[in-house]
């Protein structure tokens, strides 16, 4: 689990990188710069061309954009770096991800 949670806070703390060297101009929380979606996805899987951890890549992303405007994630990562701590909801979010990849892989092995 501390493995876990340390992933988490490197994606969130690589994903502060992007977020300072991406111009944004979209502030919906459906429409990040399609940058932005690239750098999130080549960050998080630190070019691994492992298919479970781009997967769990896009759909974190998918779900973050979905709930979060650019500056309300702007805002998660800055408190994230300050306290060293991945805020509850987000763990949540990755947790679902998680459940879902590891459902479609026990589905997929019955095939």
């Amino acid at each position: 689990m501390k493995v876990y949670r340390f992933c988490l806070f490197s994606i969130f703390s690589s994903c502060l990188l992007i977020l300072s060297s991406t111009s944004i101009n979209a502030q919906t929380k459906t429409s990040y710069p399609p940058e932005f979606r690239e750098n999130y996805i080549e960050t998080c899987t630190n070019g691994r061309g492992d298919k479970r951890i781009e997967a769990m890549c896009r759909c974190t992303l998918r779900e973050i954009e979905k709930k979060y405007t650019i500056d309300e994630f702007r805002k998660i990562n800055r408190e994230t770096e300050e306290t060293g701590q991945v805020p509850p909801e987000l763990i949540k979010l990755f947790d679902s991800c998680q459940a879902n990849l590891n459902s479609y892989k026990s589905l997929s092995c019955r095939f």
